[in-house]
């Protein structure tokens, strides 16, 4: 089983029949972590911590979004370079909360838009993400 040191989080919501991502802007201007293209949060697991906390945690803090708004518990998209992801369906108005320095702000895109500028090494977490909601929705 590969080191998993990181976990990230993709909260995702459907408007009409449309998937949205909520996604991060690095505050990174010299690219020390990742640039400053689109990105799922994502960061390095705490003692006594377990990937999900972790992903959670993250997302907290990176993206200001609060566990408050989840519809369900947040599943395993798949695991990549030591990085496991959740998704997770968050209702329409999600509760928020001030986002740290190490954001430069949030965006909702579709899962397409992503594709065209997001982190192109996080693509397969949105593609992912966005059949299991597809999965979700057919289950409703």
């Amino acid at each position: 089983m590969a080191n998993i040191h990181k976990a990230g989080l993709l909260p995702m919501q459907v408007i009409g029949k449309q998937i949205q991502l909520l996604v991060q802007i690095p505050n990174d201007p010299y690219g020390e972590w990742s640039g400053e293209e689109p990105q799922v949060s994502k960061g390095h697991i705490e003692k006594n911590e377990t990937p999900l906390m972790a992903a959670i945690r993250e997302a907290e803090e990176e993206l200001g979004i609060l566990s408050s708004s989840f519809l369900h518990i947040p599943k395993i998209i798949g695991t990549n370079g030591g990085v496991t992801f959740f998704g997770v369906l968050v209702k329409e108005n999600p509760d928020m909360q001030p986002f740290t320095f190490e954001t430069k702000e949030i965006k909702w895109m579709t899962p397409n838009i992503f594709g065209k500028v997001g982190r192109k090494d996080q693509i397969w977490v949105v593609l992912k993400g966005s059949k299991l909601v597809k999965k979700w929705l057919d289950m409703i």
